[in-house]
């Protein structure tokens, strides 16, 4: 035991270190943050992709990092069984009309511009 009262529990990791590869000089752990953001991101996948998941119609509060991801890695083709959304998703030239139009995002609603479908509008 020391007398180093500075520490007390806290021990300075370089997480960046030790979340690498072993074959880039780390430990190879796994960065927790960035796997919850990959399972967030799933989440969202599957609440859109299998609708016959008990929680697909349930909201899901991700972090704003995993939406931004997710819109940013994602782009919906229309077809006749598309749940794409009218003002949130990418379907007119891989761009959604929030991104051709911001300042229309001012005039709708916040509710009606998540859950508003393309065959809605």
């Amino acid at each position: 035991m020391g007398n180093d009262a500075s520490v007390r529990g806290k021990c300075m990791v370089a997480w960046t270190t030790v979340c690498r590869p072993t074959k880039l000089g780390g430990l190879g752990i796994n960065d927790l943050k960035l796997q919850g953001f990959a399972l967030q991101a799933r989440w969202l996948w599957l609440q859109r992709t299998d609708h016959d998941r008990a929680w697909s119609q349930l909201p899901l509060h991700t972090a704003p990092e995993v939406k931004a991801f997710f819109r940013a890695s994602t782009l919906m083709l229309l077809r006749d069984d598309c749940q794409a959304l009218f003002w949130e998703d990418k379907w007119i030239d891989e761009e959604c009309i929030l991104d051709i139009a911001p300042l229309i995002q001012q005039k709708v609603h916040k509710p009606k511009r998540s859950c508003q479908t393309v065959k809605e509008a």
